[in-house]
Order: C-alpha cells, then sequence, then structure tokens
C-alpha cells in the first residue's frame, strides 16, 4: 500500500521571515510518523557545525548533521538525523531551497512552536483562499484582553461603539462568500453572560451574521462540549486534509499564541466541531429568544 505523504506544516519561517515563497527553515509531520518532527534547516560550513558541537558538547551519531534555524525552532542550530527516503525527499522537494536540508528529529524532544498572530493570520489564509474551503472558529472565552477589543469594549460601554473596525472585517467575510468560501463561528458564552460576551452579541455579530455562518451555545441552557476546552480553528481546504490550530490564551484573555495540531491530534478537535455545531442554535434565532440581552444596559 503507498504510504500517505501529505505533509502538516508546524511552522515555516517562509510565512513572514522569508522573501523565498514556500522554502525555508520549518518543522513538519506526515502522518504515518508520529514518533519524529521532520525539520528542514540550513546548510552550514564544517568549520561553523564544529564549534557548535565543541560548544555544546555534542557528538554527531552516524547520519546526523548540524543545520541553522531560527530561534523559534531552536537556538541557532538544530542537530538532525539526515532523511535518506526518496519518497519523503521527493515529497518535501517544493519546501526545500537547494542549501537546505531534510531532517529528523523525535517528537518528544520537541514542545510546540506557537504562531504569533500574523502567522496565525497566513496558516487561515493559506487554507482558506478558494471555493470549497471551510473555515470554522470556536470562540469560548468569557473575556478576550485584545488591544482592538479592549478598546471596542470600553466605547460599547461608555454608549459610543464605532462599528467600522466591525464592517471591514464583514466586508471581507462577504468578498470570501461570493468566492464561494464558507466560514463559520461557533461563539460560546456564558450563563450569565459577560460585558465582553455582551459586545459581540449585541454589537459585532448583528453585522458579521450578515456574511457569517454563526452559532451560540449559551451554557446552562446548552449542553456545551468540552473535550478541547479552548478555542480553536479547524480550516477545510477543498480536496485537502483539515488544519486544525488551536489558540491559546493566559488566565486573562490575553492571546499568547497558537499551536497547528499534528493529525493523530485531530480527532477531538473534529469531534467536538461536529458535537457543537448540530446543538448549537443560530445567532439570529437565539437572539430573537433572548429580547432581554438586547434590551439590557451597557
Amino acid at each position: 500500500m503507498p504510504r500517505n505523504l501529505t505533509i502538516t506544516t508546524l511552522w515555516t519561517a517562509a510565512w513572514r521571515n522569508s522573501n523565498v515563497d514556500r522554502t525555508c527553515p520549518g518543522e513538519h509531520v506526515l502522518p504515518d510518523r508520529p514518533d519524529v518532527r521532520y525539520v528542514i534547516t540550513r546548510e552550514v560550513d564544517p568549520a561553523t557545525a564544529a564549534a557548535f558541537l565543541a560548544e555544546q558538547d555534542i557528538h554527531l551519531e552516524p547520519g546526523q548533521a548540524v543545520g541553522a534555524v531560527p530561534e523559534q525552532m531552536s537556538a541557532g542550530y538544530l542537530v538532525s538525523t539526515l532523511v535518506t527516503d526518496p519518497d519523503e525527499l521527493a515529497a518535501f522537494a517544493d519546501l526545500m531551497a537547494p542549501n537546505e536540508q531534510l531532517g529528523m528529529v523525535p517528537t518528544t524532544d520537541r514542545p510546540a512552536i506557537l504562531l504569533t498572530e500574523q502567522e496565525l493570520g497566513d496558516m487561515i489564509d493559506a487554507n482558506h483562499r478558494g471555493p470549497g474551503d471551510i473555515l470554522f472558529h470556536r470562540e469560548g472565552l468569557p473575556h478576550y484582553d485584545v488591544p482592538s477589543q479592549n478598546v471596542d469594549r470600553t466605547a460599547w460601554l461608555a454608549g459610543r461603539f464605532d462599528p467600522a473596525q466591525v464592517i471591514a472585517w464583514a466586508a471581507r467575510l462577504a468578498g470570501e462568500r461570493e468566492r464561494g468560501m464558507v466560514s463559520q463561528r461557533l461563539r460560546v458564552i456564558s450563563e450569565q453572560p459577560t460585558d465582553d460576551e455582551l459586545m459581540s452579541l449585541q454589537a459585532a455579530l448583528p453585522v458579521i451574521a450578515r456574511e457569517e455562518q454563526v452559532r451560540v451555545l449559551h451554557r446552562g441552557e446548552h449542553p456545551v462540549p468540552d473535550l478541547v476546552g479552548a478555542d480553536f480553528w479547524i480550516a477545510r481546504p477543498a480536496g485537502r486534509p483539515a488544519v486544525v490550530i488551536r489558540s491559546h490564551y493566559d488566565d486573562g484573555g490575553v492571546f499568547v499564541g497558537a499551536e497547528v495540531i499534528p493529525p493523530e491530534r485531530h480527532a477531538s478537535y473534529l469531534r467536538e466541531q461536529e458535537l457543537s455545531w448540530v446543538v448549537a442554535v443560530p445567532y439570529t434565532e437565539w437572539m430573537a429568544a433572548h429580547q432581554d440581552l438586547l434590551t439590557r444596559a451597557a
């Protein structure tokens, strides 16, 4: 049986740090090798490699090599076991420049590389850009400490909310919908909605829901599946495997980073999406049945 050599990119410098499209040091996985991470590193000269090995007191094993990488992957250099399998080399060829090499490192030794907000946007845009592409986003925090949202919330509480930012986002969603792209948002709200949640329900979602499929799960009213217990994105590019991204926030709602989830860990995210979307109520329908929230003073 032929191998499934579909590559999942966990992180790549090509998202922001390179002027060479798609090529650059990065970390990837193949579905049948969850035990290793495939790392693309830049070749270094023997003197540089020897100096690094001496400084770190590392002795190379047969088949290993030193490569240069960005700080997100390691502290400047990384030792990996070079890939020799011709099928794997062919699969990664389009992601590599002539001065780069493909190696493997054990999964157990690799902490997750967290994406910045810009990198998260790049990852989503790369997998949600054409007809038939579907993007799902679960939002479940009672409070988001995000600069733009903080400004909007303060204005909303003062009765002077400016919808310009929301309108601009809705215009982007409208353009995507016209191109045959689907965007879905699941908004999980507290049993007693917070100011942050009320602002979303009353000021942002009325505009966004015109262009995006928005559903509401209300704790205490609906059963809320919490298999993951975090915000996440699922991109389903037409004709390609799903891409799952988990958003990390601190206890105060500050965005810490986003993690691309390897395929072997997709099941709980896909299951939570399935269960939640069936139970959730379309936004306009839910709001029509909760007029008390529409008239509640800000």
